[in-house]
Parts: C-alpha cells; sequence; structure tokens
C-alpha cells in the first residue's frame, strides 16, 4: 500500500514536471516566433499610398525628435532629444503629437527596431508589443491578460505577467486612443492605464501615444508619466525624407545622402515645387510630405496652393485608383431589373460613399454599415436588394482607391487624418455654427470640425474674430491654435489676447463668463506657450504701451503664473 502511495506521488512529480517541461518548451518556442511577426510589421510601403506607388517605410523612415514636457515647470528651457532618449530613464511614457505628425509610424519603428535587437541575441531593457486601446475598452482582466487574448492565435503560452527572456520588461506601445469615440470609455481606458504604473514589481512598461488630450484626461496620467510631444520635421528631417524617398523610387540616380547637403535631382525639384505652391511650411508635417510628394509624383505641375487644394488633388486621385471597381459594382447593379438609375446613383455617387464610410469608421468603427444605412436612404433602390455580395463590393470600393486597409474585413482607414477630411465634407458644405461647435466640443471629432473650418466658405478670419469675444468662442478659438490652425500674425494677437481677457479677467469690469472658462483658458494659454512663436506674442502684449492697462495686467499675470508654473 505504501509502495502504491509512493508511486503515485513519484508518477504525480513526472507529469508535473513533464507539463512545466512542455509549457516551458511551447514558451521558447513562441517568443521568437511572436518577436518576428512584429518585425516584419512595419514592412509595407509608407502610408497614404496611391496604387502601390509609395516606397517600403523602412526605406525612408526618418529619425524623429521629441520634446519633453514639464507641467510642474512651465518656464523651463525646451529642449529636443531624439526619440531613443525617452527609453533611458526608467518610467512610462506618454508621447502626444498633432496629427499626421507619424505617431503610428513611430510605434512601427521603435517595435521593429527593438525585435531585431532581441532576434539577433542581445539583451535589450525591452521586448515590444503593440496593442490597441479599444482592446482595454473590450478586454476583461489585467493588461497582461488582454495581452495573453489578443496575442492568443501567435503567444498562447507566453505568459506576459513576467519578464520576456533576454530582456527586462515588456514595452507595450498602446495606439489608437483617439479612436475611442465615447468619453466614458476613453476615461476607462485612461485609468485602467494610469493603475498599472501602480504596479512596482510589474514587468510592464507603457508608451502610450495620441493627440494631445484634453486637459481633464491629461490629469488622469500625470504624474504617472514621462510626458512628450513628438514633433514635426524641421529643415534637415525633410530634406532627409525626400531624399530617401527618391532614392528608394529612383535608387541609379546619385544621392547626396544627408538631409545637411543641398538637395538636387528631383528632391531639389520637389522642394522648389513646394516652397512655390505656398505650402513649404505645411510639408513639415510628415503626412503632409507623403500626400504632397505623391501628388507631385502623380500630378506634375499641379496646383496645390494651401492645405484644402492638396488634400482635394490627393483625394482626386485616391478616387481615379479606386474608379474601376466603382465601374465594376455599377455594371453588377445594372443587370438586375430596374438597376440602371442606381448603377447610375453609384457612379455619379463615388466621392460621397467614400465621405460616408470615413465618417461612419470615424463614429463607431462601422464604414460600411453607415454605407449601408446611407444607400438605403439615398438610392432609387436599395443596391442591397440588387446584389446578393454587395458589402463584399462595398469593401472592395473602399479598399481599391488606397484610403482604406485591405488587410482585415473590416475596412478601417489607413490614415485617419485623411478620413477626418472627407468627414468634414458635409459639415463644411452645410455649414451651421451650433453644429461646429458642438464638433469641436468633443475631442474625437474636433479634427473634423477643424477640417471643416478650411474647407468652409465663409469669412474664417471674421468668424475667429467674432466668437472670441465670448469666453467659449476664444477657448474655442484657442483650440484651433493649440491643433496648428494657420492664422496670420494680427489674428493670432488678437486670439490670444482674447484668451489673456477671459483667463484674467479685469476685477473691476463685470463679466458673464462661465467661471470655468477662465480656467480652460489658462490651460490653452500654458499649452501655446510652449511654442516660442506664441510666448513672443504674450510678451508683446504686455510691453504694448498702446493696449490697454487690463490687458497688459493680464499678460503679465500668466508670465508671473507661468513663471512660477503654477496654473491659478
Amino acid at each position: 500500500m505504501q509502495s502504491e502511495f509512493l508511486a503515485a506521488i513519484i508518477e504525480a512529480i513526472f507529469t508535473a514536471l513533464g507539463w512545466t517541461g512542455l509549457s516551458w518548451w511551447r514558451r521558447r518556442r513562441e517568443l521568437p516566433r511572436l518577436v518576428r511577426s512584429l518585425r516584419e510589421a512595419p514592412g509595407g510601403p509608407a502610408r497614404p499610398d496611391i496604387g502601390g506607388s509609395a516606397p517600403v517605410l523602412s526605406q525612408i523612415y526618418t529619425a524623429r525628435r521629441v520634446r519633453r514636457r514639464h507641467p510642474r515647470a512651465s518656464s523651463m528651457p525646451k529642449t529636443d532629444h531624439p526619440t531613443d532618449d525617452m527609453f533611458h530613464a526608467p518610467g512610462h511614457i506618454l508621447l502626444t503629437g498633432a496629427a499626421g505628425v507619424g505617431k503610428t509610424v513611430f510605434i512601427w519603428h521603435t517595435v521593429g527596431r527593438l525585435a531585431e535587437t532581441w532576434l539577433a541575441n542581445r539583451r535589450s531593457d525591452h521586448a515590444a508589443v503593440t496593442i490597441d486601446a479599444k482592446a482595454l475598452v473590450d478586454g476583461v482582466g489585467s493588461v497582461p491578460e488582454v495581452l495573453h487574448a489578443e496575442y492568443r492565435g501567435r503567444a498562447s503560452h507566453i505568459d506576459f505577467s513576467r519578464p520576456p527572456r533576454r530582456a527586462r520588461t515588456w514595452l507595450v506601445c498602446v495606439d489608437g486612443l483617439d479612436a475611442i469615440a465615447d468619453a466614458g470609455q476613453r476615461t476607462a481606458t485612461l485609468t485602467r492605464l494610469a493603475e498599472v504604473t501602480t504596479q512596482p514589481s510589474s514587468p510592464i512598461r507603457l508608451l502610450v501615444v495620441a493627440r494631445p488630450l484634453p486637459a481633464e484626461e491629461l490629469r488622469l496620467l500625470r504624474g504617472h508619466f514621462h510626458e512628450y510631444t513628438l514633433l514635426e520635421f524641421d529643415d534637415h528631417d525633410l530634406a532627409t525624407f525626400t531624399d530617401r524617398w527618391f532614392a528608394a523610387r529612383h535608387p541609379e540616380q546619385p544621392r547626396p545622402g544627408h538631409g545637411d547637403e543641398p538637395a538636387t535631382g528631383d528632391p531639389a525639384r520637389f522642394l522648389a515645387w513646394a516652397a512655390d505652391q505656398g505650402i513649404g511650411s505645411i510639408v513639415h508635417n510628415p503626412l503632409l510630405a507623403t500626400i504632397a510628394v505623391l501628388v507631385w509624383e502623380r500630378a506634375p505641375g499641379a496646383v496645390v496652393t494651401g492645405l484644402e487644394p492638396l488634400f482635394e488633388r490627393f483625394i482626386s486621385l485616391l478616387l481615379a485608383t479606386g474608379r474601376a471597381a466603382v465601374l465594376a459594382t455599377a455594371d453588377a447593379i445594372r443587370l438586375a431589373p430596374d438597376g440602371a438609375e442606381t448603377a447610375a446613383w453609384l457612379t455619379a455617387h463615388h466621392a460621397r460613399l467614400v465621405e460616408v464610410a470615413a465618417a461612419g469608421w470615424l463614429h463607431d468603427g462601422d464604414a460600411v454599415g453607415a454605407v449601408n444605412r446611407w444607400a438605403a436612404a439615398s438610392a432609387p433602390t436599395p443596391p442591397k436588394r440588387l446584389t446578393v455580395d454587395w458589402d463584399r463590393q462595398v469593401r472592395r470600393i473602399l479598399t481599391s482607391c488606397g484610403l482604406f486597409t485591405a488587410d482585415s474585413s473590416v475596412p478601417r482607414p489607413e490614415w485617419t487624418s485623411v478620413a477626418e477630411y472627407l468627414a468634414a465634407g458635409p459639415l463644411a458644405r452645410a455649414w451651421r455654427e451650433s453644429t461646429w461647435f458642438e464638433a469641436m466640443a468633443d475631442p474625437t471629432r474636433r479634427r473634423t470640425a477643424w477640417y471643416a473650418l478650411v474647407r468652409a466658405e465663409i469669412d474664417q478670419v471674421g468668424f475667429l474674430r467674432q466668437i472670441s469675444g465670448q469666453a467659449r468662442g476664444a477657448a474655442v478659438a484657442g483650440q484651433l491654435l493649440v491643433m496648428g490652425f494657420a492664422v496670420d500674425p494680427a489674428l493670432r494677437s488678437d486670439l490670444v489676447t482674447a484668451l489673456l481677457l477671459h483667463a484674467y479677467p479685469d476685477p473691476t469690469t463685470p463679466t458673464r463668463d462661465d467661471p470655468t472658462a477662465g480656467a480652460a483658458s489658462r490651460t490653452l494659454l500654458f499649452t501655446l506657450a510652449d511654442e516660442a512663436r506664441h510666448r513672443r506674442v504674450v510678451r508683446s502684449i504686455a510691453s504694448d504701451p498702446s493696449r490697454s492697462a487690463g490687458i497688459r495686467r493680464a499678460a503679465a499675470r500668466f508670465l508671473a503664473a507661468r513663471g512660477t508654473g503654477s496654473h491659478g
């Protein structure tokens, strides 16, 4: 009896050792496979693309710079650093940047570079993985458990609650926070991310990338994250980008090889064209630089004298690329009884279909569903009644033009900014001030509203001056300045003046402003003052004898508050 009991114990021990060894062996095999797949993820063409005409991303990636934000010491000198410097100090990282500045591309590059290091058997501080912020909304359990669920197909036996082999931590790159439309879900996601930072023994280090967050959302992360801003191209970066682009396109042509050497050939001609068109400043945005170079290559001699003409020409090229898919779908519909009228309607509304899809994806992630609802309400006969595979045809129309990705059963835009420009069309054409204010109040729709103002046929200067007379309007105008809305120096000074007056009202002058409006204006002023041009504007207001004493006093109060790092 005793010998049987001992045998059972020995058998159990060997069984446990067997399962442990099998689990260890599976984890050891899975991790290289996972890292290899992450290294290969960014290997496709640069986005946006037109019919496969963009070079491979790795051939043109341009090293970027970041600026550290010091929220409690606003007057500290702002210095720029290479992006690698963010990883030298311990702690979690919040990296914000304007639309189109290349945040997602930076994540791809970082993950790929760290994967190369790991696969070369070199010890590294990090093994990097990516996760969409929406997974944190839908996922159940801790962040390691959500990662396990997300990577189940490639790494079902990896334990993300333990450090990875040959690295100290998992660098978890969180993207897509801007795509969470529901404010409550976005706040819950930020709270969940902040909770990770309270676990000192966790092997997870977060890199959260997002557009600039509203003050109330930023407060949820402040104190837990080092804050950085991803900067746009400077002149050197832009020269490097254009040189690498054309070197990838025409490798047989000699190149200077460095962004600080004079550009020649195609790079020089492109930069001269951008300057002649008056878009030399906006192409310092990486997305707009990519769009501009594609337009220059595909439409030589194009006249694009500003942001709107540049986008319009680019979108016309996208639609032309996908026109064959629309015509093929129309031909299929035409074969149905009474399908001729709907086929003609579809061919005439190609651009509108893409607008609807973009707006639908931005609203709830369902581009195809939005097109179905619109077509059912607008077409002579709902196309779904005339063809059995209408949903598949819609997906083909969207992906063939290059705006939506083709690597998923659920189409999503290749670049959110282009989708936002498209979604702004209806708001710009049927301009209503109240609707526009509603869009500006929603952080997820703010860029769409920004584009709507660019596209609307109204007196933009007069409109901004008019709304800045009230605290709410001044705050909205300040948001536009934070987002980089182009204004002339005189209007910029007027809008900053309006913010100062609402932020620091004259105590002897009665006001109907909401008390919270003053705090909002102060927050915007501190954000704007991160840029030297806005600091110069405030200083000039404070020292301008032609200004009223109340305005000069407000500017002086702001400068004093900024010097102490206090927003009060």
